[in-house]
């Protein structure tokens, strides 16, 4: 479970969701996808190294999370 190097988010930005933190396991992918959010000015996106099965967000932080699953099947 990651972002990896999906436009899901991307697309959801543009569409209406604005404040969207994507997290990954790797390095390099998260990485990539913060190079192309300051490109693009998606200012209110965030990119974060961490593993799903040890997430640091407080609780109550998010309204709605989607698993990358979703993405593959849109």
């Amino acid at each position: 479970v990651g972002c990896g190097n999906s436009k899901m988010a991307e697309q959801m930005y543009l569409s209406y969701y604005k404040d969207i933190h994507n997290i990954d396991i790797s390095e390099s992918v998260i990485t990539m996808m913060e190079d192309i959010r300051i490109k693009n000015g998606y200012e209110c996106m965030k990119y974060s190294v961490m593993d799903a099965t040890n997430m640091n967000f407080e609780n109550d932080k998010f309204d709605l999370c989607i698993s990358g699953i979703v993405d593959g099947n849109i």
